[in-house]
């Protein structure tokens, strides 16, 4: 009987721990996921809203990128800004995913309306409408970044107010014409390449495995490293592009002049649990749940018998398994920029209700990524690179910025040209500004991708950001 009572009160303890467990987790789930079941194309309130119009979106100037006329979609007269943003809104049919049309709905169907505004729409005769949606985004500058890619180049580019979070811009190429409607096309035209495709990094990822070593190396700013042009491994060998040798650098001069072999050594130093565990700061192989907007999620490879020396060299120097996406390069420059803390990145400025007011939401900090003091070192030597480095062609008169060049490989016979990729930002908290650019197969980054963000920036700062 003892034996009975016993066993009674532990299963009755083991289900009251349940429905606890169910009851803490579903407010959570609904809280952090509730956006995403929402947003599914199976959603029924999607597909068949009813008898809702949808709200207009509108940009930070409130300039309209999608309305609706007699019952169906309208979008701006400007063929440029229609491509630039396409992404960003996504079609109706949701052949784009996670676009505002889809990402946003509940606000477009008017699902977040206040409990006074349904019961006077509940009574009225006119159609029920659902509310406005203004983003962050500059449409006008987003069209005009988007116009500084080589003719039918592939890629992405994301500019970022680090002080807040906010995007100032965000484009993925090849594009396609919302007019025309999206189905038929390809999903590599309907894929957003800033949030939902993995590159391998190159060297712009170099600014992890440098915030690594400052983190797990005792006075690592104060190392030195001999450049012979190459170094050897297990089975490879890493080496410098265009066959360079760079002397004795310390860890920023390396920095500056993009060194392989430097970096390659610190990530051989470092390990992969030492580098793996600052990534994971950064946002690399861990779920990302931001509000507005989803992003794929960066790979930094753990160690594992079939990931010997040779892959952790590469991981270094962002090559071998190492992947990521262009938002989430960009928000490790705002990082750096910002004094080691990430902003939650913001595409929603607010969401107008009918006959209310404008209540712009706020910002709020993601997660700090290092020690300010390393973020300022990073950073130092970011605007060392502009200067006297490889990312010179960022430089822009009158301002202090910094950047990182990189051109990521692409197949293992060099055959393909690389990946040219950059990140970079403008040291000056009256115009907070930090981006990333991507163009596939575009060469060097130095000479492709730098030149690209140097014109964005320099633009931003025309239209007074």
């Amino acid at each position: 009987m003892k034996q009975l009572r016993k066993s009674v009160r532990v299963t009755t303890a083991i289900l009251a721990l349940m429905f606890i467990s169910i009851g803490i987790y579903f407010p959570y789930s609904v809280y952090f996921f509730g956006g995403r079941w929402f947003a599914r194309q199976y959603n029924p309130l999607i597909k068949y809203p009813g008898a809702v119009i949808r709200g207009d979106i509108l940009d930070r100037k409130q300039t309209v990128l999608a309305t609706t006329v007699d019952g169906n979609r309208a979008y701006a007269a400007d063929e440029s800004i229609r491509l630039a943003v396409a992404h960003v809104l996504g079609d109706e049919a949701r052949n784009v995913k996670s676009g505002v049309e889809t990402f946003m709905a509940s606000y477009l169907l008017g699902l977040n309306t206040n409990f006074i505004t349904k019961i006077a729409q509940a009574f009225s005769i006119e159609p029920r409408r659902g509310d406005d949606v203004f983003l962050t985004i500059d449409a006008e500058l987003t069209a005009y970044i988007a116009g500084l890619f080589p003719s039918g180049a592939k890629g992405a580019a994301v500019m970022i107010d680090y002080s807040t979070g906010q995007i100032r811009a965000l484009t993925s190429l090849p594009s396609f014409d919302l007019t025309r409607g999206a189905s038929g096309l390809t999903g590599d035209v309907l894929l957003n390449r800033a949030t939902g495709r993995l590159y391998a990094p190159g060297s712009v990822f170099k600014v992890i495995t440098y915030a690594a070593a400052l983190e797990n190396i005792p006075n690592a700013a104060e190392l030195e490293f001999m450049c012979t042009g190459f170094l050897p491994v297990e089975n490879s060998t890493i080496v410098e592009a265009g066959g360079a040798t760079h002397g004795l650098v310390d860890i920023r001069r390396a920095f500056e002049l993009s060194c392989n072999t430097t970096f390659s050594a610190l990530a051989l130093d470092l390990n992969y649990n030492n580098i793996e565990k600052t990534a994971r700061a950064f946002g690399f192989n861990e779920k990302t749940l931001f509000r507005d907007l989803m992003m794929e999620d960066g790979i930094y490879p753990v160690s594992h018998p079939d990931r010997g020396l040779d892959n952790l060299a590469q991981s270094g120097i962002g090559q071998g398994s190492v992947q990521t996406t262009p938002l989430q390069m960009a928000l490790a420059a705002c990082a750096i920029a910002n004094g080691g803390v990430m902003m939650e990145p913001r595409l929603l400025w607010f969401a107008k209700q009918p006959n209310q007011g404008n209540f712009p939401l706020g910002s709020s900090i993601y997660k700090r990524v290092m020690s300010s003091q390393n973020a300022a070192i990073i950073k130092d030597a970011m605007i060392g690179a502009v200067q006297d480095g490889t990312a010179s062609r960022f430089a822009i008169p009158g301002y202090v910025v910094g950047g990182k060049t990189g051109s990521a490989e692409t197949s293992e016979d060099k055959s393909v040209p690389t990946h040219s990729w950059f990140i970079g930002f403008i040291d000056d908290m009256n115009h907070p500004l930090a981006i990333c650019v991507l163009v596939e197969n575009g060469g060097a980054g130095s000479l492709v991708a730098a030149p690209i963000a140097q014109q964005a920036m320099v633009e931003a700062l025309r239209l007074g950001y």
